[in-house]
């Protein structure tokens, strides 16, 4: 797969869809890296630029930081500029929502675990009341 100056790349993140174009192209002896650039602002970040490759199943992968940017917000960047970029805006569609569907059935999950905790230590409780009413009752008799 190629890349040009100017294509545009979709990355999938937790919260949207990232859109950034190619702004250079790096050619090494055994592979190329693409320079890409946020096409909006990234929350607080600024417009970030990323190094970009291929993989050997032509899947473009963040590879790292541009070295000339800033690298004073980096560490909360993980999540908006690290895994997988698309070329078609629809495949990134379908990965931002398979993350979204993960998610969701995590939380339900975790929900539901926390429900039937829940419910478990209300009927162990209820068990205890109704042994303390008994008790107070035989004490009455």
């Amino acid at each position: 797969m190629e890349l040009n100056i100017n294509d545009t790349l979709y990355h999938p993140c937790s919260l949207d869809i990232l859109e950034f174009k190619i702004t250079g192209i790096r050619q090494y002896e055994d592979h190329t890296v693409y320079e890409a650039k946020a096409a909006y602002n990234v929350g607080a970040c600024g417009r970030v630029e990323v190094l970009l490759t291929t993989d050997k199943y032509n899947v473009i992968r963040f590879m790292g930081i541009e070295d000339s940017y800033n690298h004073e917000y980096e560490h909360g960047l993980e999540d908006f500029i690290e895994g997988t970029y698309y070329l078609d805006r629809l495949e990134a569609r379908l990965a931002y929502n398979e993350q979204q569907r993960i998610l969701a059935w995590s939380s339900m999950e975790n929900k539901r675990r926390i429900y039937e905790e829940s419910k478990a230590m209300y009927y162990k409780v209820e068990k205890v009341v109704a042994g303390i009413k008994a008790d107070i009752e035989l004490k009455k008799a």
